[in-house]
């Protein structure tokens, strides 16, 4: 039977099962003595070859096969756990990846693994014959045919049942006759069993030999095999023209399926078109003020508002999809730079849309490699100034009203201010007078700057500022922002806020003369109605005092060139105050229209970005209103 129908399966299971390996043999590396993360990684290695065998991929099933043996020696603890050892099941796990990243781009998995696969059988050739326990397989004559009863039982999480046991009718039909099972063939086929069933082989191998064949197929949890001494009835089911459907994968019983994203993206900009199209209906229904007709946008607005969080939670993924790549990464890292580093990671429950996720990878290892690479001291360094010897590395994630808040955090060397000013000055960024003028936070933030770097060599970490710029617009581009905190000797903390979805928000619609602008709830604190006299001037910038605070006042007519002739006359105005981290400004408009739902439009294709400007949005009337970009409006009083 052609398996290639089940590639996009394997790929899938395949990278889950690659990150699993990292984790358990970081794990395993840490405490060497625990059985636990040995057995995780026994099992992921033996699913994977189970895998790799059934869709053909030989060099992927010849590496993983040598990997289990040489763990199967370490979890009868006939080998002992070193450094040098995890290293080779390190590289194992690399070689892999690359040969599955081949399978996923339409190529083969053929790669020379040689020189690997002669280092494994050299570790696993060590000590051989030290075990404690001495294990024997019963065996049966062969000079006949022999009937067997195989009870199969499959791990109760198994996602697609029916190609668990495709693969196992294929296996058995390689070493005899399948002659019987029970449910039938065509119950097995539509998945009516939980997760166990009967096959009776007619074959002349013996039960070892039937039984690790078995045993190497992915899922399956246990196999117990009798010999069966009353010759079945012939009912024979052919295994090759068992599964002839195109598709197994829409079973009736699974809970879970893969879709593409790229679907949701399209659900997602239907849905979208109903809220604008919802928006219309209203200003329609407010005009003829039917009761009737209310009635029905009332309880079309309840299923289009449930549509719509379906839509959204079905997007969400766990930010741990991402921050799971990363304690690999910093412990190879650390290993080459002979740093000592303890890396931590919270929240990874926290969920994220995926377009997000999919976005912030990179940025995330820029941060953790400068943490890694520059934030953290050598250990002789650290010891010397009355640090423990191991470094700190904190990755988190928790939830803040509607952001996602990301914060990474080294109790490293942390940054000098007035040495990012000197390096600032020298590249030519701000003159002397500037730097001056310049406090810790905003002397902080000249790293974000294109091409700013302290180092004073250039290499692959080089400078403290390396991947910063590239940092901050990606996370803006996202409609987020980035704070950095430092404290000399102490460490850095970059915290990154983002929106949990993208497509869909609540805004407030304001009016600035003829024009209508939308701005997020979620940077909304508060809204105020303020008297001229309520105005005042401090340092050439128009300030108001709310709750014994001063707040600036941002004139959104000047920023985007819509004043009249004349001086603007303040009378009654409101403000909309805003606020990013712990920077607060307000924003003056002329008139409230209302709060609204909105699906916000990119528009960098059509005209580029626009400092202020976050995207577009369609109003039930058919016009349409700019999306304010809240964060870059923060920034605009002051530019470094």
């Amino acid at each position: 039977m052609d398996v290639s129908q089940y590639t996009e399966v394997f790929n899938s299971e395949a990278i889950e099962l690659l990150q699993s390996l990292n984790e358990t043999l970081l794990a395993l590396e840490k405490n060497p003595d625990d059985l636990k993360p040995i057995e995780a990684v026994f099992r992921a290695v033996h699913t994977l070859k189970g895998m790799a065998a059934t869709m053909n991929y030989t060099c992927i099933a010849q590496l993983s096969h040598q990997m289990e043996n040489l763990l199967d020696r370490i979890r009868k603890k006939e080998c002992v756990v070193s450094p040098s050892l995890t290293d080779l099941l390190f590289e194992c796990v690399d070689v892999l990846q690359n040969m599955i990243e081949r399978v996923i781009s339409d190529k083969s998995d053929e790669f020379d693994i040689s020189e690997l696969i002669e280092n494994l059988k050299n570790e696993t050739e060590k000590n051989k014959g030290n075990s404690l326990v001495k294990t024997s397989t019963p065996t049966v004559s062969s000079n006949n045919l022999n009937y067997y009863k195989i009870k199969i039982f499959l791990e109760e999480n198994c996602a697609l049942k029916s190609v668990r046991v495709y693969m196992v009718f294929k296996c058995l039909n390689e070493l005899g006759e399948v002659v019987k099972s029970i449910p039938s063939s065509h119950d097995l086929e539509d998945e009516k069993f939980n997760f166990d069933f009967e096959v009776y082989l007619r074959t002349k191998k013996q039960i070892n030999e039937i039984r690790k064949t078995v045993t190497d197929i992915s899922d399956v949890k246990n196999v117990e095999i009798e010999l069966f001494k009353d010759e079945c009835k012939e009912e024979q089911t052919n295994a090759v023209n068992l599964f002839k459907k195109e598709s197994v994968a829409g079973s009736k019983k699974t809970q879970t399926v893969r879709v593409n994203i790229g679907r949701l993206d399209n659900i997602m900009n239907l849905v979208g078109e109903l809220v604008i199209n919802k928006a219309k209906l209203d200003r329609i229904a407010f005009r003829y003020e039917d009761l009737e007709l209310d009635e029905i946008l009332d309880q079309l607005k309840m299923i289009l508002n449930d549509l719509q969080n379906e839509v959204v939670l079905a997007r969400m993924v766990p930010i741990g999809h991402i921050f799971d790549r990363f304690p690999r990464m910093a412990r190879d890292l650390s290993r080459e730079l002979e740093k000592e580093i303890n890396f931590v990671v919270e929240g990874k429950e926290i969920e994220l849309d995926r377009t997000v996720l999919d976005e912030i990878g990179d940025p995330l290892m820029h941060l953790l490699r400068n943490a890694v690479g520059h934030g953290v001291e050598m250990p002789d360094e650290r010891e010397r100034i009355g640090k423990a010897r191991t470094g700190m590395v904190i990755l988190s994630a928790r939830g803040e009203k509607n952001n996602a808040i990301i914060e990474i955090v080294d109790d490293g060397r942390g940054m000098n201010p007035a040495e990012i000013r000197r390096s600032a000055i020298k590249k030519g960024f701000i003159s002397e007078d500037e730097a001056d003028m310049l406090d810790e936070e905003e002397s902080l933030r000249l790293i974000c700057l294109p091409g700013f770097s302290t180092a004073k060599e250039t290499t692959s970490l080089s400078g403290r500022g390396v991947g910063v710029d590239v940092v901050k617009t990606k996370i803006e581009a996202l409609g987020g922002s980035m704070e950095i905190k430092s404290k000399l000797g102490s460490g850095t903390k970059f915290i990154l806020r983002l929106p949990f979805s993208l497509a869909i928000i609540q805004a407030l619609l304001v009016k600035v003369k003829n024009e209508t602008y939308a701005i997020p709830l979620s940077d909304i604190v508060e809204i105020v109605e303020l008297k001229d006299f309520q105005i005042k001037t401090v340092k050439k910038e128009e300030v108001f005092v709310l709750h014994d605070a001063i707040v600036p006042l941002i004139h959104l007519e000047e920023v985007f060139g819509i004043k009249d002739n004349g001086k603007f006359e303040i009378k009654n105005v409101h403000i909309i105050v805003v606020e990013i981290g712990e920077k607060r400004k307000g924003l003056v408009v002329d008139k409230l229209i209302g709060q609204q739902e909105i699906v916000i439009k990119p528009l960098e294709e059509v005209i580029g970005g626009i400092m202020g400007i976050a995207g577009a949005a369609i109003l039930g009337d058919g016009k349409v209103a700019l999306v304010l970009d809240v964060r870059s409006l923060l920034g605009l009083s002051r530019s470094i």
